[in-house]
């Protein structure tokens, strides 16, 4: 999808939006939770060796595929939608920050789920969001999120991959020499 340079860079934009989130820099050891889609890996490794070379503590967290995240919604009974996983707490408790990479293989797996199963589930994650909140207004928290191409994605914008993959790049502002500094201007 994207080449070695380019990859860096965008490794770059979202490590400078992590750090542009937070009112105190971040600190060596740090944790920062890495979620992504499975077909964002490339970029996942690319910012946890980048993590790694900074000191921090990259936690790479794969979301469900579309058919784990169908097959969640549909078999499990209320208490699985509704529970917590031990430590969940514990670790937004002491998260530096959060990088997100949205890269969806669909955009319709959970269309025969009814919404309220889907919000009694994220009801139940409230508590993790409102650490996470929390954190963020004491400035010992950031986050940042991107879009990675994914067929899905292009679909819906009536786009060939490469297409929407090129839109991405220059959205982010990947052809720039140094993008994270061309956002820092912007």
């Amino acid at each position: 999808m994207y080449d070695a340079e380019t990859l860096g860079k965008y490794a770059d934009v979202m490590l400078w939006g992590l750090a542009r989130g937070r009112r105190a820099p971040l600190r060596k050891s740090d944790f920062v939770l890495v979620r992504f889609d499975l077909p964002g890996l490339p970029l996942a490794e690319e910012l946890c060796g980048r993590l790694h070379d900074m000191g921090m503590i990259p936690v790479p967290r794969m979301q469900p595929t579309p058919r784990m995240e169908h097959d969640f919604y549909a078999r499990a009974n209320n208490k699985r939608l509704t529970m917590l996983i031990p430590g969940e707490r514990d670790l937004y408790s002491h998260l530096g920050g959060c990088i997100t990479i949205i890269a969806p293989e669909s955009l319709t797996h959970l269309s025969s789920i009814e919404p309220e199963r889907i919000a009694m589930s994220q009801a139940a994650r409230r508590p993790l969001q409102d650490i996470a909140h929390l954190r963020e207004n004491m400035g010992a928290y950031g986050w940042t999120l991107c879009i990675w191409p994914t067929a899905a994605l292009a679909g819906q914008a009536g786009l060939s991959l490469a297409d929407y993959a090129d839109e991405v790049r220059r959205a982010c502002l990947l052809g720039e020499a140094d993008p994270a500094a061309t956002w820092a201007r912007v």
